[in-house]
Order: structure tokens, then sequence, then C-alpha cells
């Protein structure tokens, strides 16, 4: 069996970095350019006031890939007030909401990049469904 590398970027104020399993991890060369074998990539992506996607969109376009947005069945509000309102009780119960989006081929996939807005200093409770449902059950993907 192939080896697969396992690459996860997730969103602080842009991206932080965090990988796993690879003995040839893929780099950016200057000018954007991506090198090493990443394989087939799924770029999955949870975004509530489009900074995510920017970012996930921006990486879409120098590396290629397929792209999915991670949506829940219960939209999140407009409003960043009304936001930051639910987020810490969902936060501190380690809410999993349900998810509109379904990915049932991940396993499929070489590299992975995942990107979230980070609340209160967590994961995003979508993004937490996506990684408890998929990501968990990746041959090379440590916990997050």
């Amino acid at each position: 069996m192939r080896k697969k590398s396992f690459l996860s970027f997730m969103i602080m104020l842009l991206f932080a970095v965090a990988s796993c399993s690879s003995d040839e991890p893929a780099t950016t060369e200057p000018g954007g350019n991506l090198s090493g074998d990443v394989g087939k990539t799924l770029i999955v992506y949870f975004s509530w006031g489009g900074n995510t996607k920017t970012v996930a969109n921006h990486i879409y376009d120098l590396i290629g890939g397929e792209i999915v947005e991670v949506e829940t069945v219960i939209p999140y509000p407009d409003t960043y007030e009304e936001v930051t309102q639910i987020a810490p009780g969902e936060l501190a119960s380690d809410y999993r909401p349900e998810l509109k989006t379904k990915v049932d081929n991940m396993d499929e996939y070489d590299t992975l990049i995942v990107g979230t807005p980070i609340w209160g200093g967590h994961l995003t409770p979508a993004m937490k469904t996506v990684s408890y449902t998929h990501l968990r059950a990746h041959e090379t993907c440590a916990d997050l």
C-alpha cells in the first residue's frame, strides 16, 4: 500500500499549520508552487464570516484539488453579536451540530487541508463534527 500523507491547516488568524505523517513533506516554493508529492488533495473548510472561505479559495487557486465548504443543517445567525452569544455555550458543551455537507470518500485523498475559524481558542463546532466523523478514521491522522 502506498504511503499516504496528511496535512492539516487550521485558521487561527488565518491558518496555523499542522501536519501528520510524511517522510518528504510538501513545501511551498517561492512563487507559490507546491513541491513534493501531495497526491489527491481535498480542501475542506467551515467559514462563518467569509475569511476562512477566502483563504481556502486562495489555497485552492495555488494548488488545485477539490474544495468543499462545510455547512450546518441549522445555519448560524448572520450577526457577530448573536454568534458570540451562542458560541460559548456550544463550546462548553462540546456541541457537534448536524452537517448539511457530507464527504463520504475522505479516505480517498492523500492530502487533506482543513480550514476553520477559531472560536474562543477552540475549533468551531462544525469542524468538531467533521473531525470526529471523518478525520479520526483517516489512517495517518492524529487527534486534533
